[in-house]
């Protein structure tokens, strides 16, 4: 006989399964062709994004404007290992060139798993479905079957790029929800491509198509909050929590948003916008080792290891015209202190255990790069402590116009007009008590007026 507490985890397995059988009703649409995958994923979006497509060996690629690239999927239709980016970007297909996301996904080599291999796809899905509940992880918006293994699909909200930490997070979350299931730990960037509806796969011979209809998409913030262990309000108040423990520091409640990786991806645009502040976009003729390496600094904090190296490899051709080996070359200090990271190797400063990952202050990399305080101001995070409290000023005198305070023209142009008043009542023979109780003000503001407007009224 079964103990209790197996038997009591078969039937809760059993009646999450029987839930999903109503997740993906069939009066919801149903995606059939590679333009309906197109819109599915990037309708409305802005910037641009890639198809992909393997041909005898080589691996072809053409980065296309949104509705270019809508428009021209269904030439695609029936052709074999097509593939298309799940994000938007601002020219190449870079975590680098990042514009906006609107998607999550797990990518589920299930044909690896002994247990698993020649399942049929809506048992896999089944299985899935029935790990994400009781994970307490919704739903996908969709599932493809890609040929050999599965595609999960959670459709969000458009977020920009400073949104990457915590969209990768979530990424994390599902693949390690998933892992006994296949999903792939390297399908886990914003740059991954995946296989198109309506397309072949070549060594399966079969077609890739959607194995459920497709439920809307959500708010990024509201699925983010359901997939973490942890929402943002919970995170904020355990950072406040953990900073109460201190000993004996002042306390600071950092942003909501606030980490490692959401202040290098801050860092990472403000050097993007650098570049074409000084050098137009354009290849670097000087300072160029020094902006890669912080560029790579700064991408080994937002991207994980096995993609950083190809992001990086790209990044240096197109701002230097470096090649693969030359960049390893350069760079080889990056790819092993993430490297490092990713292996659980931690550093250990002041008491504490940190990633051996490069860290910059602002200040230093403003001195790399002979930043000038015009430059600067057109910056947001990597400024120099003159620039922030400059900027501090700016904010307060602003909340104090909105509050109604008075300007100093206003407050000179209110003194001038007093002294002008005192003056004349005085011209009419009131004494300064007098004076005092006809302004309804105190004896000395009137003494102070008297004084400074002098024996002319118009003063």
């Amino acid at each position: 006989m079964n103990p209790p507490r197996e038997r009591e985890g078969r039937t809760r397995v059993a009646e999450n399964l029987q839930l999903t059988l109503n997740l993906y009703p069939e009066d919801l649409p149903r995606v059939r062709t590679p333009r309906q995958h197109g819109e599915l994923l990037h309708a409305g979006g802005q910037g641009t994004v890639a198809i992909s497509q393997k041909a005898e060996r080589r691996w072809k690629q053409s980065v296309y404007p949104v509705e270019v690239a809508l428009a021209l999927l269904d030439h695609y239709r029936g052709q074999d290992d097509v593939f298309l980016s799940t994000q938007r970007f601002r020219g190449r297909r870079r975590i680098s060139e990042l514009l906006s996301m609107g998607a999550m996904f797990a990518d589920l080599d299930y044909y690896g798993r002994p247990e698993l291999a020649g399942k049929e796809p809506c048992r896999v899905l089944d299985l899935a479905l029935g790990t994400l509940s009781m994970a307490g992880v919704p739903a996908p918006s969709i599932a493809i079957g890609s040929g050999r293994g599965m595609y999960l699909v959670w459709l969000h909200s458009p977020i920009p790029r400073a949104a990457l930490p915590r969209w990768r997070a979530c990424q994390e979350r599902l693949q390690a929800v998933l892992a006994p299931l296949g999903a792939d730990p390297k399908s886990r960037d914003a740059a991954r491509v995946l296989r198109v509806i309506g397309t072949r796969h070549r060594r399966a011979g079969v077609e890739v198509e959607a194995l459920t209809t497709t439920r809307g998409a959500r708010s990024f913030d509201e699925l983010a909050d359901a997939i973490l262990p942890y929402t943002r309000a919970e995170l904020h108040d355990l950072r406040v929590q953990k900073a109460l423990r201190k000993a004996q520091k002042p306390l600071w409640t950092p942003p909501k948003e606030f980490t490692q990786a959401s202040l290098w991806e801050a860092r990472l645009s403000d050097l993007q916008a650098l570049r074409e502040l000084r050098w137009f976009g354009d290849p670097m003729p000087d300072f160029r080792d020094r902006w890669l390496f912080l560029a790579g600094a700064a991408m080994s904090w937002i991207s994980p290891p096995e993609v950083l190296r190809r992001e990086l490899h790209a990044l240096a051709e197109e701002v230097g015209g470096w090649t693969p080996g030359h960049t390893d070359s350069k760079m080889h200090a990056i790819f092993r202190t993430a490297r490092e990271h990713q292996e659980g190797k931690r550093v250990e400063w002041d008491g504490v255990k940190l990633s051996p990952r490069y860290k910059f202050r602002n200040q230093t990399i403003l001195d790399w790069l002979e930043v000038t305080p015009e430059e600067e101001r057109r910056l947001k995070t990597i400024i120099s402590d003159e620039e922030r409290r400059r900027r501090d000023r700016e904010r307060d005198e602003k909340r104090r116009r909105e509050a109604g305070a008075m300007t100093r023209e206003r407050y000179e142009g209110r003194a001038r007009d007093r002294r002008r008043e005192a003056l004349g009542l005085r011209d009419k023979g009131l004494s300064r008590t007098q004076i005092a109780a006809e302004m309804g003000v105190s004896l000395s503001t009137v003494k102070r007026a008297l004084r400074k407007g002098g024996s002319s009224p118009s003063c």
